[in-house]
């Protein structure tokens, strides 16, 4: 049974130093993440919907086209294009952006799903060794070897955290940018 354990014992441990280098490349990417979740926050937050109230006296074509020009995001590109687009070509655009919305959220939600993972197998790879090293009494090695299982799985939960935060409220977000586009796309359906 040895010549079937040993080599699984072998690719195992040989994994430990890609999951590693794996988890530290998922801990900056959370980084560049967030920093890139509280430019958007902020931005948002600058950012302003189309004003309703001047879409009941003034020509909807005019209010959503100094709102559209006045943003430098996705929404206000997506807004201009439903204003310059034909009305057969609306409903396509919006579908356009609905999928690049989901593109965008696609890298946070892989870091929600491969952060834990990532986590646990860095926890467990290393327990192998630490357990044989507490059999032969070798109470420095099982403290190396429970010192990288333990960073590992809070490396790994924190990447999965914040990529979950940032994928819900960019899905919030998004959500929201396109109910205004649908909202868009109706007040130049009911234009004259």
């Amino acid at each position: 049974m040895e010549w079937l354990t040993g080599p699984l014992f072998w690719l195992s441990s040989g994994l430990l130093a890609p999951v590693i280098a794996a988890l530290l490349l998922g801990a900056i990417y959370a980084l560049l993440q967030i920093g890139a979740f509280l430019r958007a926050a902020l931005q948002r937050r600058q950012l302003h919907a189309p004003d309703l109230m001047a879409l009941r006296t003034e020509p909807a074509t005019e209010v959503l086209a100094a709102w559209a020009a006045s943003r430098a995001d996705a929404l206000g590109r997506a807004s201009q294009g439903l204003l310059e687009a034909p009305e057969a070509h609306r409903d396509f655009l919006i579908a356009a952006f609905e999928a690049e919305m989901a593109a965008r959220l696609a890298g946070p939600r892989l870091l929600t799903r491969l952060g834990p993972m990532l986590g646990l197998m860095g926890t467990l790879i290393p327990l192998g060794p630490a357990l044989t090293g507490l059999a032969a009494g070798d109470l420095g090695s099982l403290a190396g070897q429970m010192h990288v299982a333990f960073a590992t799985t809070v490396i790994g939960l924190v990447c999965g955290g914040l990529g979950y935060l940032i994928a819900q409220a960019g899905l919030r977000w998004a959500q929201e940018d396109l109910n205004t586009l649908e909202f868009v796309r109706d007040c130049l359906r009911e234009q004259p």
